[in-house]
């Protein structure tokens, strides 16, 4: 009688941990932990300009300026009983004191250059907040999903950046650079808010 009961509670338990419910929702923030006078948060139409680059230029090279951009995520879930809600909430970053120009380097053309590596940022971020959202998110696998696709998708990203740089030659390829404005520019139109 012993083992039936524990075999009646392990398959009790067991039909109650996959029958556990998760309910997901994902939006974008600028609420996170770094400072606010240090970041400025990606919002569509909104341009950078020379005076958001605070940090150092580096004047040995050929780089005339430097954007430091990225994106992220937060997480919450709470949990009651078999039914748990999570919030992941998205954002995507320009960190103005590590961000720089050289000051003989302040044109419009070098501006649009780095604009574009903030854009390209956002729309990397937005494919990785599209993919959550078709993602089949457990109680079960959130924890390693998360981390997962936010490695791909940082990687998708670098790979990107260095693609544009490359292809522009950090923009001293006009035709090149006028490529990618348009293709950056199609792009950001097709991204629904």
């Amino acid at each position: 009688m012993k083992k039936l009961l524990i075999y009646f509670l392990f398959i009790l338990v067991s039909i109650t941990h996959t029958n556990a419910q998760l309910v997901t929702t994902i939006s974008w923030t600028e609420n996170t932990s770094m400072p606010e006078h240090e970041v400025i948060y990606y919002k569509p139409g909104n341009k950078l300009n020379w005076d958001d680059f605070k940090g150092k230029p580096r004047l040995e090279g050929n780089v005339a300026a430097l954007t430091m951009s990225g994106f992220g995520y937060k997480s919450e879930i709470s949990t009651i009983g078999n039914t748990g809600q999570l919030n992941i909430s998205i954002y995507c970053y320009f960190n103005k004191p590590l961000s720089w120009v050289k000051p003989d380097k302040k044109t419009n053309y070098i501006l649009n250059h780095e604009q574009n590596h903030f854009n390209l940022c956002f729309i990397v971020a937005n494919q990785f907040f599209q993919r959550l959202k078709t993602s089949s998110i457990t109680l079960q696998n959130y924890k390693s999903l998360l981390p997962k696709l936010y490695t791909e998708y940082t990687a998708v990203l670098n790979e990107m950046q260095n693609k544009y740089d490359a292809q522009t030659r950090n923009g001293q390829e006009n035709g090149q650079q006028m490529q990618w404005d348009n293709l950056i520019m199609d792009q950001l139109a097709a991204i629904k808010l």
